[in-house]
């Protein structure tokens, strides 16, 4: 693969051998959408969390994303963290995004990384 002049990605495959250009999208997602996402995700699928407010969101970018939630039981003051792998953040940010009635593409290669203090969804849309 190869890089074009004008800073886009380009493919040096199909559409008789000439590069074909790739869309990428990123969409970033503060701490405050993350948790929402999440928590909205870990509800919907009946994901056990526990009850209280969420205190805390840790984000490990190293290798493969992964997310922790602290909850805070606001009748005993009593923390627990739960964590979530890059699969799930991934499920839970696109459905977010569906909830929200955000554009996502079928057909775009979906993955999900650090973005600063929140994350990032990143759509890479081959052409056909």
């Amino acid at each position: 693969m190869s890089r074009g002049t004008a800073g886009g990605e380009w493919a040096a495959i199909t559409n008789g051998g000439d590069p074909v250009p790739i869309e990428t999208r990123k969409i970033s997602f503060s701490e405050a959408e993350l948790i929402d996402a999440i928590e909205g995700f870990a509800k919907h699928t009946k994901r056990g969390m526990p009850p209280g407010k969420t205190v805390a969101c840790g984000i490990n970018g190293v290798g493969n994303l992964s997310v922790s939630l602290t909850v805070q039981n606001l009748a005993d003051g009593v923390s627990a963290t739960t964590r979530f792998d890059h699969a799930t953040v991934a499920a839970a940010l696109i459905r977010y995004c569906i909830g929200k009635k955000i554009p996502l593409a079928r057909a775009a290669e979906k993955s999900v990384q650090a973005d600063g203090a929140g994350v990032a969804l990143t759509l890479r849309i081959p052409e056909n």
